[in-house]
């Protein structure tokens, strides 16, 4: 089955992905939707990683979280699909976490304050690119006031909690793209934010009691990471912060049994 895919696999993609971008027929794009993440899910089992990650962007870019564009009812669905698949499949992917997360991320955006207009405006201006941040603008408000009712939010915080079942490459690369995502997020926005930082330190307290070859490679990319942050940021509630949560994710580590 796996030579089959592979032979196959980017004329089935292109098929689904043409319909789901030319459709808003609601059977047309649940179809769709449900047969990519299918593809990507079986690719994931079969370790062809490359070509789950091809299935997995389709789905990320039909969501319209990080390309500007006003969100509609096709988008929610693919970003509520897209939830699903990764609780329901996240510990078969490997490759391609950096564009999930960087998803769930955006989402938290959406989440994580009441309007602000102004920080909107501060974002999207600093794209020089648009030719129409006002209306950018206009566009990102609809999509907050969209998103805000309903509750991917909670689903989001399910998919953390998760990556106990995950396997060793899946985990590491789960963490390594959780520390580039929260570099963006420090970095980027007009105000920095700490949502990602504060996921790293949730999986690790999640997986603090693995086994002890796996856990010493999770630890050492979220403490290098977390000095990193404490040593190089120049704002003082960013490097408190991962200082306190530093003392806190050592404080549960010296508790653990084979260190006791």
């Amino acid at each position: 089955i796996k030579q089959l895919i592979e032979c196959s696999w980017s004329n089935f993609l292109g098929i689904f992905s043409q319909l789901l971008a030319d459709f808003d027929d609601e059977k047309v794009v649940t179809t769709c939707i449900s047969n990519i993440l299918r593809m990507a899910g079986t690719c994931g089992i079969l370790h062809l990683d490359t070509i789950e990650e091809a299935f997995i962007k389709t789905i990320t870019n039909a969501t319209n979280v990080m390309e500007g564009r006003e969100i509609n009812g096709k988008n929610l669905k693919c970003i509520e699909e897209l939830i699903d698949f990764v609780i329901n499949y996240g510990k078969n992917i490997r490759k391609c976490w950096y564009i999930i997360l960087i998803v769930l991320s955006k989402i938290d955006f959406y989440y994580s304050r009441q309007i602000d207009t102004d920080l909107f405006a501060k974002e999207i201006r600093k794209k020089a690119k648009l030719k129409n941040p006002e209306k950018e603008l206009e566009i990102e408000i609809k999509n907050y006031e969209l998103l805000r009712k309903y509750k991917f939010d909670l689903k989001c915080d399910t998919i953390f909690s998760k990556t106990t079942s995950f396997e060793k490459d899946s985990i590491l690369n789960f963490i390594q793209s959780l520390c580039l995502v929260s570099t963006r997020e420090l970095e980027d926005y007009a105000t920095p934010r700490v949502y990602s930082l504060h996921k790293l330190v949730e999986v690790c307290d999640f997986n603090i009691f693995r086994i002890q070859i796996e856990w010493v490679q999770i630890w050492k990319l979220i403490s290098e990471f977390l000095v990193k942050v404490i040593t190089e940021s120049q704002q003082m509630n960013i490097w408190t912060d991962a200082l306190d949560l530093l003392r806190q994710t050592i404080g549960k580590l010296l508790q653990k049994p084979d260190l006791s």
